[in-house]
Formats: C-alpha cells, sequence, structure tokens
C-alpha cells in the first residue's frame, strides 16, 4: 500500500471518531483501554511476542501493549 493511501485512511479515520466520539468520551474510552491492559489483558501477552488487531480502530490497544512487534 502507498504511503498517500495509508496517510488517507489514518486522517478518515481519526476524522471518524472525532465526530463519533467527543473529547471527554475519547479520554475515558483511552482510560478503560489503559485500565483492561493494565489489569488484565497484559498479563496474558508476552512482551516479546506479536499480536494481530482485527478491526483496531484507533489502535488503542496496540499503542498500550508492551509489545516487540504488533500488527
Amino acid at each position: 500500500m502507498n504511503n498517500n493511501l495509508i496517510n488517507q485512511q489514518e486522517y478518515y479515520l481519526q476524522q471518524l471518531y472525532n465526530n463519533r466520539f467527543d473529547p471527554q468520551q475519547r479520554k475515558a474510552k483511552l482510560l478503560l483501554w489503559k485500565t483492561l491492559i493494565k489489569d488484565f489483558l497484559q498479563t496474558y501477552i508476552n512482551p516479546n511476542g506479536s499480536v494481530l488487531d482485527i478491526g483496531g480502530g484507533t489502535e488503542s490497544l496496540l499503542i498500550i501493549l508492551r509489545l516487540k512487534k504488533s500488527f
């Protein structure tokens, strides 16, 4: 995929989430992800492993997880 297409898709996704959630809701959503990952999910994921996040949206999960590789 060329970089221009990727940038367009990232821009579109960001605009979609900006329209869907107000700043307070986005902040609450990020806090929820951080709590779920820290207190539950991270214990099941090897930091040296890989994760495939299908339908990841804004990639909140992959940003917060401590990983070597993510897809």
